[in-house]
């Protein structure tokens, strides 16, 4: 991630593959009956920088994808940090082939490049994802818990601006939970 100084508008994507999702959620899906996961609630992180954040899936089999959570205003700190709750229904549910994506957008005020990071003057596009059922580790050296909690970062996203005009936020605005009606 690098946001040149004075850049507005910049769209980052943190992108789960199916391929790796499958890897990753592999004992859980097995687990799960009929394959199905359903997933709960979602933390999309980012910093100060960050002002629009949307949890969209792939399904598997197509190349849409559809939003399942968008916070807009995001306001980066205090109420920002939070899970949301996902809408209930088929919208919830995780199968194989699928793939996620978190879309970060990004206006950079500050007077010098943003870069991914965990300090104040960095930024950071990513989600931890609350789903069930979850496989228990055979032992505790493998990662993760028996909550069923799945993170992904990505470092290495491609940036782009979007075609449409944001809403402009105000750091001390609470986010509405904005649910795609379909």
């Amino acid at each position: 991630m690098r946001i040149p100084p004075g850049a507005q508008r910049i769209r980052h994507v943190s992108h789960l593959p199916k391929a790796e999702m499958e890897e990753l959620l592999e004992r859980d899906f097995a687990a799960a009956p009929g394959g199905v996961l359903t997933m709960h609630d979602v933390h999309m992180h980012a910093h100060a920088h960050a002002k629009k954040l949307t949890l969209a899936i792939t399904r598997a089999g197509t190349s849409v994808e559809e939003a399942l959570v968008t916070l807009d205003p995001y306001c980066g700190e205090g109420s920002c940090q939070h899970f949301v709750r996902l809408p209930p229904g088929a919208r919830q549910e995780l199968r194989r082939g699928d793939a996620l994506s978190l879309i970060c957008e990004f206006h950079n005020e500050a007077g010098f490049p943003l870069i991914y990071g965990v300090g104040w003057n960095q930024e950071m596009c990513g989600a931890i994802l609350v789903f069930s059922p979850h496989a228990t580790p055979h032992d505790a050296s493998e990662v993760g818990d028996s909550h069923g909690e799945a993170s992904f970062w990505d470092e290495g996203a491609t940036e782009q601006a979007p075609d449409e005009e944001p809403r402009v936020a105000d750091s001390r605005d609470v986010p509405s939970l904005v649910v795609p009606r379909g």
